[in-house]
């Protein structure tokens, strides 16, 4: 537990607060995200390396806006962090000196990711964080005494989950995990393009130039109408209504209701938008649809062979095949092999830790067989 806790309701106290904790701070959120496009912020937690903890109520505005503008500069220790800096990203920019995150250097480091701060502070810590307040009600005022003992223990242990593992990376080969951690967060930041959404249905392989098309305006409709209702996209439409509607491409409600398990809320307003991005999709010249984003011939053949070199990393030094190689990043290293280049990594953490071994990998310095990938 925290040596003191400070629980700060109004914005008056808050940036002097912060400025007196001292070193790496250690931020936590708790939020709200049940059926809501943009989670409910309602708490921020903060902890400093001498055991102070802050609890700052994520409800009043002028508080978070100072609690941001204190963050920035500072240090910063985080678990699965970029749900938070998301969340206060929707209040404003911060933009700190350094980030930590221990889920991220667990991931690359061969422990496990993802993995839960109370499953990683049990393996490193023997710590056993208490978890029966993590879905109360955190929007009542004021905190009950067992969410704030809740919030301030996960904040705090994160200062020797930190110290544990640079220890367990120094013993080993000693990765820029700061960096690798920064690098890795910058890229989760990144807005999503909403013409892009389409290409992560495994289904969009199956559909035509006007399918893929109908598709990519549908999922443009969803997001556009999630972030202006505040909902999730799939409580306005499921994944599988708008493949079945790029397959179909049905011209009249009377064609989209055909089916007998076509939702019942697609037969009014939502069908008429619908139908609208199916009339748009087919009225595209088909040299301005998508072409198909999935891997043809032998770059099938790549992207498998690239994912055998990925778990053999993970087999012998511990990085995490989803932090070193995500499946978009992948599929573009397969099509530069499958074209005669040597794939590159194109971010310096992952050229600096992994690109030599993948330039002998692609070289041919390594056999396959029944035990998997060894080096000649």
């Amino acid at each position: 537990m925290p040596s003191s806790v400070t629980i700060l309701t109004a914005s008056h106290r808050v940036e002097e607060t912060i400025q007196g904790l001292q070193g790496t701070l250690a931020l936590d959120t708790e939020f709200h995200a049940e059926a809501r496009f943009f989670p409910d912020l309602m708490w921020i937690q903060l902890a400093d390396e001498h055991g102070h903890c802050v609890l700052i109520d994520g409800q009043v505005q002028d508080a978070v806006q100072a609690t941001i503008r204190a963050l920035n500069g500072r240090d910063l220790l985080l678990h699965a962090g970029i749900h938070d800096l998301k969340i206060l990203a929707q209040h404003g920019e911060v933009r700190p000196k350094s980030l930590f995150d221990t889920q991220i250097s667990a991931g690359l480091l061969g422990i496990r990711y993802p993995f839960g701060l109370s499953n990683l502070a049990q393996e490193l810590l023997g710590k056993t964080l208490p978890k029966t307040e993590a879905m109360s009600d955190w929007s009542q005022r004021p905190i009950q005494p067992q969410q704030a003992d809740y919030a301030c223990a996960d904040v705090s242990s994160l200062h020797a989950l930190r110290h544990t593992l640079t220890e367990l990376n120094t013993r080993r080969e000693s990765l820029p995990l700061e960096d690798c951690c920064s690098a890795i967060l910058k890229e989760g930041m990144r807005p999503v393009e909403p013409s892009e959404i389409w290409k992560d249905f495994r289904a969009a392989a199956t559909l035509d130039e006007r399918g893929r098309e109908i598709l990519k305006r549908s999922c443009m409709w969803r997001y556009a109408t999630a972030r202006a209702e505040n909902r999730r996209e799939r409580q306005i439409c499921s994944d599988g209504s708008l493949i079945d509607l790029a397959k179909r491409k049905p011209h009249t409600l009377e064609e989209l209701n055909r089916p007998r398990n076509v939702p019942r809320k697609l037969r009014g307003a939502l069908g008429e938008s619908l139908l609208q991005c199916v009339e748009e999709g087919l009225s595209t010249p088909q040299e301005a649809c998508p072409a198909p984003v999935q891997l043809v011939g032998n770059e099938i053949e790549c992207e498998l062979l690239l994912s055998a070199w990925s778990e053999h990393l993970f087999r012998t030094r511990g990085l995490s095949p989803r932090l070193l190689m995500p499946a978009a990043l992948k599929r573009t290293m397969a099509k530069e092999w499958a074209a005669g280049k040597t794939p590159q990594f194109r971010q310096s953490w992952r050229t600096e830790i992994a690109q030599e071994d993948l330039n002998r990998f692609t070289a041919g310095h390594y056999r396959i067989g029944p035990s998997g990938l060894t080096r000649r």
